[in-house]
């Protein structure tokens, strides 16, 4: 089934996890379908999360720096719009 019209909004919350956010964005960003925007949030980081994040130029993939553990609370509040 393909989707033409819609975006796929993927949210990622992560928190020190560099080595699995590679391997997803790598994953999500090859998918046949090219109609997803993808939310990176990271809720406080003490690795190379920002380094990852600044080299990742795919125009899909946005990030969001929060000093709280947001991640769960966006996602909930910003899916009940979409939904």
């Amino acid at each position: 089934m393909e989707i033409k019209n819609n975006i796929i909004g993927i949210f990622i919350p992560t928190f020190n996890r560099t080595s699995f956010l590679k391997e997803a964005l790598k994953s999500l960003t090859e998918q046949s379908s090219k109609n997803i925007e993808i939310i990176v949030i990271n809720n406080g980081f003490t690795d190379s999360t920002a380094e990852l994040m600044e080299s990742t130029l795919d125009p899909r993939v946005h990030y969001i720096i929060s000093s709280m553990w947001i991640g769960y609370k966006l996602i909930n509040l910003i899916s009940k719009d979409i939904i």
